[in-house]
């Protein structure tokens, strides 16, 4: 999205729309405002009577206005006054973007009038809000596109406006970061087998000045990762291994990243039903989320070194596949009963995990769309956190708050630890019973981190939206990536 910011009306040039972003309280006491937008031809108290248009957060009315320069008005409601943050302002315009964008407007306007933030923060929400509701979506049907933005112009009336500007560059770096990560997780499997999705972190690295190792089946094997070998065998599109490094100079701490790249998930023998395997495309989202976050810290120049892993596979089935009942022992020794080869992600995982811990991080923090059972205690709209350190815990949560993603806190119940006991190897892939399984996962994680303080994001809900609401646009979120690039930013 090519954007200008202004001061003031009077700066604007040539466009064709305009979007008013209202509180409530600006739609009922008008002001100011008011007299501004009846210039304009748009009369707030006739858009109430007649459209019931009241400002809420919910709220957004499109209008065409004969015989005026502004033809075209989006109002876009904002809620109370008191509750308008960054968060509801992103969130609102990214709702614009998608609608201005499906409307074909290629040169908005947008004004930001009487809002209770900074102006720093209003240029950075408006930024990564439009750009993210105006980014394209991954598609193969023969359907015209909106125009994509070539001109928006963005009014806060009163901004410094040289001073707003780094902010504003770096949410739009942040901003087109999660639109090639929402990319990866909404591309048919028949197009992003395990070497694609390698090459697509190695070509974001590059882009971002990121070093990037990708290891083939050789390597993995030399490398003893035979748990991520037995995932990928049963598949004609062997699995790779992709490590990526960002090493800055006086790097304030040291924090590794996994994340889950299953670019298909058939469950192998242990068969998906047809309906669960639908959507399996996105069991990789993991992968793109630290590959972003990598490709971010870089970006912003953030001072501390981070490793991001992403073991990525294809789980189906084939005469070569690996067996529920199979003994494997993985990097470092441990030796794994397979118990349902649908449990594969958190076999992959291990193999990461167990080569991030050994380079002695500060921080281990692990990102999947692990279980199921996650949604089913949280919904899919909130990701569940488990921790070993409570400090670490409370830092990531902090930065999902402060960044709109929900997140929740999960307890790492030692009782269900002897369900992953086996009689013939040291651990199962999978607990006895039906009960607690996004728990029994995490502490089958756990097991792969020694002593290192780490944490273990499922995100298994939320990394996709089914279908529009109030928290985003139908399909993929790049979930996780804003939150653990706080978290990077807090230390």
């Amino acid at each position: 999205m090519k954007y200008k910011i202004f001061s003031s009306m009077r700066s604007v040039k040539k466009h064709d729309a305009l979007l008013v972003c209202l509180t409530a309280e600006a739609v009922k006491e008008r002001g100011d405002l008011g007299r501004t937008l009846r210039g304009l031809g748009i009369d707030l108290a006739e858009m109430e009577r007649t459209d019931g248009f009241k400002g809420r957060a919910t709220q957004d009315l499109y209008v065409r206005l004969a015989g005026r320069k502004e033809r075209r008005v989006l109002l876009l409601g904002l809620g109370k006054k008191s509750q308008v943050d960054a968060v509801v302002l992103r969130r609102r315009l990214e709702r614009a973007g998608a609608i201005l964008r499906a409307r074909r407007i290629a040169r908005p306007v947008v004004l930001l009038p009487e809002l209770p933030v900074e102006a720093e923060v209003t240029a950075r929400a408006a930024v990564m809000g439009l750009g993210l509701g105006s980014g394209r979506r991954v598609t193969y049907a023969k359907v015209k596109e909106g125009a994509p933005f070539d001109n928006t112009q963005i009014v806060i009336p009163g901004c410094d406006e040289k001073a707003i500007g780094r902010a504003a560059g770096e949410a739009e770096a942040m901003g087109e970061i999660i639109l090639e990560a929402r990319s990866w997780v909404e591309e048919p499997a028949n197009r992003l087998g395990p070497e694609d999705l390698a090459k697509r972190a190695s070509g974001m690295c590059k882009a971002h000045g990121v070093a990037c190792e990708v290891w083939k089946e050789a390597r993995i094997g030399k490398e003893g990762m035979n748990l991520l070998l037995a995932v990928g065998r049963g598949s004609s599109r062997g699995p790779r291994m992709v490590r990526m490094t960002y090493e800055p100079a006086g790097a304030k701490a040291h924090v590794a990243l996994v994340g889950k790249g299953i670019v298909f998930d058939t469950g192998g023998l242990s068969l998906k039903p047809a309906k669960s395997m639908i959507g399996m495309k996105t069991d990789m989202a993991g992968a793109a989320v630290v590959a972003g976050v990598i490709a971010a810290a870089a970006k912003l120049r953030l001072p501390v070194r981070v490793t991001a892993l992403a073991p990525i596979a294809e789980n189906t089935p084939s005469a070569d596949s690996y067996r529920p009942g199979d003994v494997i022992s993985g990097r470092g020794g441990r030796s794994v009963e397979v118990i349902s080869t649908d449990a594969e992600g958190r076999l992959v995982m291990a193999d990461a995990l167990t080569l991030a811990a050994e380079n002695k991080p500060d921080y281990v923090v692990d990102v999947a769309t692990l279980t199921g059972s996650c949604m089913v205690a949280l919904g899919t709209h909130t990701a569940g956190l488990w921790a070993n350190d409570d400090a670490l815990a409370e830092r990531l949560l902090a930065a999902a708050r402060r960044s709109g993603e929900s997140l929740w806190r999960m307890p790492l119940l030692e009782e269900i630890a002897p369900q992953l006991r086996s009689e013939v190897a040291d651990l199962r892939n999978a607990q006895s019973d039906a009960y607690g399984g996004a728990i029994a996962a995490a502490l089958f994680l756990r097991e792969f981190v020694g002593k290192r303080r780490w944490a273990h994001l499922d995100i298994a809900g939320p990394a996709y939206n089914e279908r529009r609401s109030e928290a985003g646009a139908r399909g993929a979120t790049g979930y996780g990536i804003t939150t653990i690039v706080g978290f990077l930013e807090s230390l």
